[in-house]
Order: C-alpha cells, then structure tokens, then sequence
C-alpha cells in the first residue's frame, strides 16, 4: 500500500497517465511552433486532448505554454513588417500561379499585432 493508503498499482497508473498527458502537451506546444503559430491555451488544449483548466492549474505545463507563447510573439514582433512566419508556398517546385496568387492575396490581409509591456517604477 501507498502513503495515502491507495495501492502502488494505482499509483503508477496515475503517475504514466500524468506523464502521458505532459508529453502531448509538450507535442502540442512544439507542433505550433513549428507551424509558426503563437500557442495559446485554447489551441495547446485543443491538440492535446486536455481542459485548458488542467493547464492553468499544473504549474508546469502553464509555464511551458507561457514560456512557448512570449517566445513565438518575441520571435513576431522582431520578424519584419509584412513577412508572414509560415513558408510561402511558391518556394516548391509544384506550386501552381494560382497557388502563389492565393498565398500572397492571404499574406497581404493578415493582421500583424504588435504586443509590449510597459513597465511603470513607483518613485519615491
């Protein structure tokens, strides 16, 4: 039996399923990125198959998200005005005309956000 009085089969059931659940949140973090996309906890829980209040309540996986987030967005802002972060299409070999028309009409109405922090010092 187990400090709590539960069987260590339990246990460890619960410890592979939680670290189960880490993994694809990790995977789903990484996926976003690489996509070029800026995870939010919506989408992070969406692809990884667990309730957003799982990742504002775990210490480390809200870390993880928060971490990912204000790296993609430092990434954004320092990415010059116009340049979208996914890879246009018209770089491979069969991409069609009508393809690259689609991608740039796209790229030209996205939205570019700028995001800042201030930071205000209380004076004496």
């Amino acid at each position: 039996m187990g400090a709590e009085g539960k069987p260590f089969s339990f246990l460890a059931t619960r410890n592979q399923k939680q670290q189960q659940m880490q993994d694809r949140v990790r995977a789903a973090v990484a996926e976003l990125v690489s996509e070029g996309r800026v995870p939010s906890f919506y989408q992070v829980s969406q692809r990884a198959g667990v309730a957003r209040s799982t990742l504002y309540r775990n210490d480390d996986l809200r870390a993880l998200v928060e971490r990912a987030r204000a790296e993609a967005l430092q990434q954004e802002a320092c990415r010059p005005r116009g340049q979208t972060a996914c890879s246009p299409p018209w770089r491979e070999s069969d991409a069609t005309s009508v393809q690259r028309a689609a991608f740039r009409q796209i790229a030209a109405q996205a939205p570019c956000y700028v995001y800042a922090v201030c930071l205000l010092n209380e004076s004496p």
